[in-house]
């Protein structure tokens, strides 16, 4: 085509990018539209749409995201998208926003306050914003900080009641009674009936004989409204069509946290692992919500037409069941793997493995999008990159840590390593350690005759439940691979192969522990298992009555110090202690230990003038080194409560 000059060209040029701004804006204020109505499903298929076909827009990835939460309850996806569009725009003020609460509803709020601190720099007259950062400040006990924020939310939207009734919350954990009054009159002020402000304001003018009215609450923060979403269980398949061998992934997800009793259907036509069960909870359009899925492995024993049945739940006095699946299982033959691979094209499935001898060139799918759509592997992907868990000892006490670390065994070449979240089990509690950041370091081992490169990462510590011959849960990570690929072409053979990237997800091994029963005790047992130390510090040892005074006990060990919620203390009546909030860490020391620390924080508020003794106090755990029961001293204190003032 020739153009008669460069003036016509640009003209030609501006006319199609304009074409192509407007197809994207059209396509994507649709998706918003069908949002708005609450169109969920078609909305996230727009969305879907939207990024595959305008992959750099970073409205896109994030409407994707907002209907990924809202349709599916899928948070680990969205937290994906979110990220990619912050990428793609680094002033994506709703994208951190969005990704922010993600990091909240998980408990990771730390980083869930630098991405709400991020949205308020972008956009500061936003109260939501302060709101949630505050409420993240005080899940770290930082309460003048969520004080501070909650107030300016106030300033921007005063007429919120659910702001005042969260500050009113913050004062009561300061002990600031009488401004805590104050707000819950201005809630309910605004808000006529308000429930949760109305018990509040009752409590502390009218506390409890024998309780002081600065005892702290079990009030929960609100984030505008709770969902009120009719409870559904709903089943997905990851795909539409199997083929007999390949394991796929099925997932129950329940919209209302508060079931129990889940019963999945047979599996009849199938070998399963599972479930792997997980939590989310979801802060969209206002509406807070939170999920839990039930995930399970399948693998087809035949061919055939199969239907799994619904499962259930209960949730109180009713039984919630989900939709039927139908799953059509076809023999692994060239022609069908033909034929599901033109339906995963149409349906946007994940790819199945290209066959050896096609021409192909390097794959360029975006690792986002093979992160989110690995498959299940061939034998001879199976036989050439494989998962061990290894413990660092196999015969154990009920509740004695046991460190696992993943070896990873490989022919190819990853790019990436991406290790599923890990789930509580009937058998185990565990605490993470650390994931694999950056290069992983290899070495070389040999397996039947094979070179494989291997590596070794620490992931977590995991305490039996029970005792008696237990296996480890399986781990599951998604491996992506860039593969070579045969060629008859000449100059491809001749400038090198060409490379075909993939995503699969690997299951481990599953080794057995002997878990021995922890010997009978006459004394009270902490549930404690391990080796610890402990460490008291008073904030001061000279106050004035009602003054408040920090208490931190901090624990350390090699054990499951998540068992103990509280500290024996004998307080006198002189000293009234607010019920104790906690911290955890798990962490890897440099000569190789795995501990654990829990802080307890108190905050004590002496009512008379004296000087009063709080008695050292004393902790029953079980040495597995020893094979004994030891109890581990907890060192006393004194406070002088004088009328004077402070110096």
């Amino acid at each position: 085509m020739h153009f008669k000059s460069k003036k016509t060209f640009l003209i030609l040029a501006l006319i199609l990018c304009c074409l192509s701004a407007y197809s994207q804006a059209d396509i994507v204020q649709q998706s918003w539209d069908l949002e708005r109505s609450n169109n969920y499903n078609e909305s996230y298929e727009k969305f879907r749409i939207a990024v595959e076909q305008y992959p750099d827009s970073s409205r896109a990835w994030k409407g994707k995201a907002d209907m990924e939460l809202a349709a599916f309850h899928d948070s680990d996806n969205a937290l994906l998208d979110y990220t990619h569009a912050i990428a793609l725009k680094p002033k994506a003020v709703w994208a951190f926003f969005g990704r922010g609460q993600i990091k909240y509803g998980r408990k990771n709020y730390a980083e869930a306050i630098d991405d709400f601190s991020k949205a308020i720099e972008l956009k500061s007259d936003y109260g939501e914003f302060y709101n949630l950062r505050g409420i993240c400040k005080s899940r770290q006990k930082d309460h003048y900080g969520a004080i501070k924020d909650i107030t300016e939310a106030i300033n921007l939207q005063p007429a919120s009641a659910v702001l005042y009734y969260n500050r009113a919350i913050e004062y009561k954990w300061i002990a600031k009674n009488s401004l805590a009054i104050d707000d819950c009159n201005k809630a309910i002020e605004l808000k006529p009936g308000y429930r949760e402000a109305t018990e509040m304001k009752e409590k502390l003018e009218h506390p409890v004989a024998g309780k002081t009215n600065n005892t702290n609450h079990n009030y929960a923060p609100a984030i505008n409204t709770i969902s009120t979403e009719e409870p559904m269980l709903k089943a997905k398949v990851e795909s539409s069509l199997v083929v007999a061998g390949q394991q796929f992934l099925v997932d129950f997800t329940f919209n209302n946290s508060k079931g129990i009793n889940f019963t999945p259907p047979s599996f009849e036509g199938f070998d399963f692992i599972g479930p792997e069960q997980s939590s989310s909870a979801n802060y969209i359009n206002g509406t807070y919500s939170e999920t839990v899925t039930y995930s399970y492995f399948l693998t087809p024993k035949t061919t055939g037409t199969f239907t799994l049945e619904p499962a259930t739940i209960q949730l109180g006095d009713r039984t919630i069941s989900s939709n039927t699946v139908t799953i059509p299982v076809v023999k692994a033959t060239a022609k069908n793997i033909h034929i599901v691979d033109s339906i995963r094209k149409v349906y946007n499935l994940p790819a199945q493995i290209t066959k050896q001898g096609e021409n192909d060139t390097k794959d360029t799918a975006s690792v986002h999008t093979l992160i989110a759509h690995p498959e299940a592997p061939s034998d001879s992907v199976k036989q050439n990159l494989f998962l061990k868990v290894i413990p660092d000892k196999t015969t154990v006490y009920e509740g004695e840590q046991i460190v696992l670390n993943a070896k990873i065994f490989t022919r190819f070449n990853i790019e990436t390593l991406q290790f599923k979240k890990f789930r509580e089990s009937k058998n185990f509690t565990f605490s993470n350690i650390r994931m694999p950041d950056g290069q992983l370091q290899t070495s070389k081992d040999s397996i039947n005759h094979k070179a494989f490169k291997t590596a070794s990462i620490i992931l977590k510590s995991i305490y039996p439940k029970r005792s008696g011959s237990l296996k480890i849960d399986a781990d599951t990570a998604i491996f992506i691979l860039d593969k070579p690929l045969v060629s008859k072409n000449f100059f491809e053979q001749f400038f090198g192969a060409s490379y075909k990237r993939y995503s699969y997800y690997i299951i481990s091994d599953r080794p057995t522990l002997q878990v021995n029963p922890l010997p009978p005790t006459y004394k009270s047992f902490s549930g404690l298992v391990g080796h610890f130390k402990v460490n008291v510090s008073l904030e001061e040892d000279i106050v004035k009555p009602g003054d408040s005074v920090h208490l931190k006990v901090t624990l350390i060990g090699n054990g499951n110090l998540k068992v103990l919620t509280s500290i024996p203390y004998q307080f006198s009546d002189t000293i009234k202690p607010l019920p104790p909030t906690f911290s955890d860490s798990t962490y890897e020391t440099e000569d190789g230990l795995v501990l654990s620390n829990r802080t307890f924080h108190y905050v004590l508020i002496p009512q008379e003038r004296g000087t009063w003794a709080v008695p050292a106090a004393s902790i029953n755990y079980f040495d597995p080194y020893k094979k004994n029961y030891a109890e581990l001293a907890i060192p006393g204190f004194s406070l002088n409560v004088v009328n004077a003032a402070k110096n």
